[in-house]
């Protein structure tokens, strides 16, 4: 492979990814429908009194309409972003991430009168994907909107990761930590997971709202960031016969994770990571934590030719941006407008601009799916 080769094959990578990582790819292999029955594995659903699907996360509307489609029932979906598409049979309603705003408790008060109004004894998918919890609340007594803004704000400045932020949320929530498992409990529910948390914890994962219920309430994870690992892995051997190796998730601060490249990154092997790295928000700029990786790594390998690196996150967004994350090179700082300019824009969190001026960022649009984020390395 030439130096010239390494940007478009990252590119199909993670093309490939999303693919393999989509909804529907996931569920038609961990899926059967029939008339009588929805069963998935050691789980099986009767459709004895009819069926139900709802939904919430940045993958929900893509998930229920999967369902829907089969099924012929209706669907109701809390999402961040209207399909590219309409989805037939699925009602849904916008939320604000990664800060819950009126429309997300608007949505979390929906989704519990649903619950309360579906007759005793129906069955329920619910499909539950990463954003959930930002996306649908319902506040205890005394919590307002404004409080809850404040503190999830302060926390993603701070830098906390995704369980400490949820652990908050959980403690000012009657719709997180078990909430939906009571607001449903007259029925029989298979909870429905794409996983965007490290280690598939379900009292994370959208703020637990079926959890710590999980022994009455099924859980079935179709997709994780494992999932996304060994598509790149699988991509790689298929497409050029290249070699990979998984290494460790990426965790920390998102400026930290490609220091030790060098050690990282073998020749000719394509390094594969995974991880959902945060940002502690000293300056006042642009971007995300896929992108103030990318350009971290764009500083350590300035000037290197035959090495190329890509950070981005399978939703299709990274931070309050257009863009997934971005793919680098050696030549990344140059056409950004140099190394001083490349330090002073991280330190100020403002990758999203220089990296746009050096044509580095990745831009998809809303995948439809979230499974983390996906870091590959190459080397020649």
């Amino acid at each position: 492979m030439r130096p010239a080769e390494l940007e478009p094959f990252l590119r199909a990578t993670y093309a490939s990814v999303l693919e393999a990582v989509a909804p529907g790819a996931l569920l038609a292999h961990k899926v059967q429908v029939s008339p009588d029955t929805v069963n998935m594995g050691e789980f099986e659903l009767p459709r004895t009194t009819g069926l139900l699907v709802f939904g919430a996360g940045k993958a929900a509307a893509t998930m229920v309409g999967w369902f829907t489609q089969r099924l012929q029932v209706p669907g109701f979906a809390i999402d961040r972003d209207l399909p590219s598409a309409p989805v037939p049979g699925v009602e849904i309603s916008l939320g604000g991430h990664p800060v819950p705003t009126a429309a997300s408790l608007l949505s979390g008060e929906e989704m519990l009168r649903r619950a309360a109004e579906t007759p005793s004894g129906e069955s329920v998918v619910f499909c539950l994907s990463g954003g959930a919890s930002a996306l649908m609340e319902a506040l205890m007594p005394g919590v307002s909107l404004t409080e809850l803004q404040a503190k999830t704000k302060q926390m993603l400045a701070d830098g906390s990761d995704i369980r400490q932020i949820n652990a908050y949320r959980r403690s000012v929530s009657r719709i997180k930590a078990g909430g939906l498992a009571d607001a449903f409990r007259h029925t029989n529910v298979l909870v429905v997971v794409l996983s965007d948390v490290m280690g598939d914890p379900l009292a994370t994962i959208g703020s637990g709202p079926f959890f710590p219920d999980e022994a009455v309430v099924p859980h079935v994870i179709i997709g994780n960031n494992q999932s996304a690992l060994r598509a790149a892995e699988a991509f790689a051997t298929a497409s050029q016969g290249i070699p990979s190796q998984i290494a460790e998730p990426m965790q920390g601060e998102a400026k930290d994770q490609f220091a030790g490249y060098r050690e990282l990154a073998r020749p000719d092997t394509l390094t594969i990571a995974g991880g959902e790295p945060t940002v502690t928000i000293i300056g006042d700029g642009k971007g995300g934590r896929a992108q103030e990786a990318a350009l971290a790594a764009a500083i350590e390998i300035q000037n290197q030719a035959g090495i190329a690196v890509l950070s981005a996150g399978t939703d299709g967004s990274d931070g309050p941006t257009d863009a997934a994350g971005a793919i680098v090179t050696g030549e990344t700082i140059s056409r950004g407008g140099g190394i001083e300019a490349a330090r002073a824009a991280l330190a100020n969190n403002d990758s999203y601009p220089f990296l746009d001026r050096a044509g580095a960022l990745i831009r998809t649009g809303p995948t439809g799916t979230n499974v983390n984020d996906l870091f590959l390395i190459l080397r020649i």
